[in-house]
């Protein structure tokens, strides 16, 4: 029934927290939270903008060395780079995440090179 309202250009809201299932009906969204308005867009764009690359490298202090390199390039122009934060993964190991679109993992990559940082692993962060 969605679905066919939905192909009919009716407006419909829904109130979900299930990203996946709102992009099966809806191709604008608003996201809520505690009734403010958040954000508002295009799914796909809005999916995009939600995208992270997940950096590890071998040692604490590298980590903390390449949020700065990466924050610093930020600041010098790299607009893509939304965020970058430091979380912890299931093994206790210290992971970038860098919110920019995976299209970008290889311009990652190569601005730690740079300043002789590799990473151990270098992928879309899940979840």
């Amino acid at each position: 029934l969605i679905q066919r309202l939905s192909s009919l250009g009716k407006t419909i809201f829904i109130s979900s927290h299930i990203l996946y299932e709102v992009q099966q009906v809806c191709n604008r969204v608003a996201i809520l939270q505690r009734g403010n308005l958040v954000q508002q867009g295009y799914v796909s764009d809005l999916l995009r903008s939600s995208e992270q690359i997940e950096v590890r490298l071998d040692h604490e202090e590298e980590t903390r060395y390449a949020q700065n390199i990466l924050q610093q390039a930020r600041d010098q122009g790299a607009d893509w780079i939304q965020r970058i934060s430091i979380e912890r993964n299931r093994q206790n190991q210290l992971l970038l995440l860098v919110v920019a679109p995976v299209t970008r993992s290889a311009e990652v990559n190569a601005l730690l090179a740079r300043q002789n940082l590799f990473a151990a692993e270098l992928h879309p962060h899940e979840g």
